[in-house]
């Protein structure tokens, strides 16, 4: 159980700091912890509604990489520039911080195909 917490805090952690430290180096005027919960739950809405919409893989996540910088722009107040930058520096830092992480739960690497497949299951779809 003690694990279980451990490990989902450490999943909540890499889904916020990146986006929190990142948005303060770049100047973002909002970087408080719950602007950046209301900018990931807007994203997790967004990402969602893009896929029951749009059924092209690349063309969905384009558009959801876009309106998640649109999103971070308005909540956390900067630049769509800026926004983007913030998008994908905090995303690349929670990828690696992720892999990190599945190497410490799991005691070694994981290959390529079983990370891939971990970050694009749908929830309830993994076996």
């Amino acid at each position: 159980m003690l694990t279980f917490l451990l490990i989902l805090l450490a999943l909540i952690a890499l889904a916020v700091v990146p986006v929190m430290y990142t948005a303060r180096t770049l100047g973002a005027e909002k970087t408080g912890a719950g602007s950046v919960l209301l900018v990931l739950i807007l994203q997790l809405c967004l990402s969602k509604l893009v896929e029951s919409i749009i059924s092209s893989g690349l063309v969905a996540a384009l558009a959801g990489f876009f309106g998640g910088a649109l999103i971070i722009q308005m909540v956390m107040v900067t630049t769509y520039t800026r926004a983007l930058l913030i998008s994908l520096v905090s995303s690349a830092i929670a990828i690696i911080g992720l892999l990190l992480l599945i190497k410490l739960v799991l005691g070694h690497p994981a290959d390529a195909e079983s990370v891939s497949m971990l970050l694009t299951a749908r929830p309830g779809r993994l076996a």
